[in-house]
């Protein structure tokens, strides 16, 4: 697994994928990808099972596109790479 942790504002979050290509990249391109955005930095912390949440991609284009939900984690599975090629704006895109 790929893994990396975020900070913004306060909150840290641990992304882990079976694919480096769907971890963010820091720092991210100077892009508006929404105006709509309350926060204007993004930190990288150590990943460790103490983050305040959790995100797991899994890419498979065996599987249909999946989410499931906890108050914890949140998992993403399918064809994510394929997906994200497709999409037309970005901040539709993992």
């Amino acid at each position: 697994m790929h893994r990396i942790g975020l900070r913004v504002l306060r909150a840290t979050v641990g992304i882990e994928s079976n694919t480096a290509a769907l971890l963010p990249r820091l720092p991210f391109p100077l892009e508006v990808k929404s105006l709509l955005t309350d926060f204007h930095r993004v930190e990288e912390v150590a990943y460790s099972p103490q983050l305040d949440g959790r995100v797991t991609l899994t890419d498979s284009a065996e599987t249909e596109a999946a989410c499931l939900f906890t108050p914890e984690q949140a998992h993403f599975r399918g064809p994510l790479l394929a997906l994200e090629a497709g999409a037309s704006d970005l901040r539709f895109s993992l």
